[in-house]
């Protein structure tokens, strides 16, 4: 008999889990945590001509959305690793696919950005990846071109 209880116990814990977790996902859902406006679009995939343009468009405080620095702002306060970073972001520009040369012999040098934040004395650097890998040696050649 206590066995056929730890189960049902087990069970109805499982089933408050699951009811739970159900919860949190339409939560999620209500606030538009899973739209993906480039899957809407059918370009989920489309790094270059989608994404990195419509992600520069929205760090570029001179951009069309007409909300200045503030999507860069918002960008830099989410990534901790640019705690600390001082740019002047209202006088920040952004550029896609820059390309920084031919990619030497021993791969160090060149490539293409695919998106630069900068001022005259600073730079962020984003590489966009989409069901794909970093290029050999792409950090190091980034590094460098900073």
């Amino acid at each position: 008999m206590k066995d056929k209880e730890s189960i049902t116990e087990l069970l109805n814990h499982a089933h408050l889990l699951e009811t739970k977790r159900l919860q949190k996902v339409e939560e999620k859902r209500k606030r538009g945590e899973w739209f993906n406006v480039f899957k809407v679009l059918g370009v989920s995939t489309d790094e270059v001509r989608t994404h990195s343009a419509f992600f520069a468009e929205l760090l570029n405080p001179q951009g069309s959305h007409g909300c200045g620095d503030e999507f860069l702002k918002a960008f830099m306060e989410a990534i901790p690793s640019l705690d600390g970073f001082d740019i002047e972001t209202i006088r920040a520009k952004t550029q896609v696919e820059l390309s920084i040369g031919r990619i030497n012999e021993d791969s160090t040098e060149g490539g293409r950005l695919d998106i630069i934040v900068h001022t005259e004395t600073h730079a962020i650097i984003i590489e966009n990846k989409i069901y794909a890998g970093d290029g050999w040696k792409q950090l190091v050649r980034y590094h460098e071109f900073a």
